[in-house]
């Protein structure tokens, strides 16, 4: 019982995370429905044993991957292109109340560090429209990238919780990572750069 009900909770996680089908294909009878579920189930399970074992990669050293993704004004923008600075990458939404309860005290260590960190924020599982709106709502400066729906980027770093935040030093390597909206963060960024 308790292994069904676990299995359901990882199922309303990921769904409610954005996961979808991408088969294009529709369901069928009551037999492939049932196939599916069992199908979907067992990919559920193992996309969040998947986040969990990324996620504790995520440690001092590790070296991140590449990515590719869309900025504000639609150009392609890689972690490549930030190799040599140091970087926090952002992992939010405008739905998230934390991630927006966290903006502020960003906007503020975004103003005493942008000359020494730059601050990624990569926003996820909304429209691009409700991520445009909320980059010009909340006036966010720093560079902001749309990641939407996909979860691939979300697997590979092992995101489970938004906000998620990840120090990146300047060769691609983890210097801290941080779930949820942690105070730890901007101690760590006041031990790293502050005078």
């Amino acid at each position: 019982m308790m292994q069904a009900l676990m299995a359901l909770c990882a199922v309303m996680m990921v769904s409610s995370c954005g996961g979808r089908n991408t088969s294009g294909q529709k369901d069928g009878g009551q037999k492939d429905a049932g196939t599916k579920t069992e199908d979907s189930t067992a990919a559920v399970t193992d996309t969040v044993a998947l986040k969990k074992a990324n996620w504790a990669k995520m440690t001092q050293g590790y070296q991140v991957p590449d990515f590719s993704l869309i900025d504000i004004d639609g150009k392609e923008v890689t972690l490549a292109d930030f190799s040599g600075k140091y970087a926090l990458l952002d992992f939010w939404g405008t739905w998230c109340r934390y991630c927006v309860m966290g903006i502020p005290e960003m906007k503020e260590y975004y103003q005493k560090y942008s000359d020494k960190i730059e601050f990624i924020g990569i926003d996820c599982r909304e429209t691009q429209e409700a991520w445009k709106a909320g980059v010009e709502k909340y006036a966010l400066e720093w560079t902001n990238l749309y990641n939407g729906y996909d979860q691939s980027l979300i697997v590979e770093y092992g995101i489970q919780g938004y906000p998620s935040k990840i120090i990146i030093s300047p060769d691609g390597k983890v210097v801290e990572a941080f779930l949820g909206e942690d105070p730890a963060l901007y101690e760590k960024l006041d031990e790293m750069f502050g005078e």
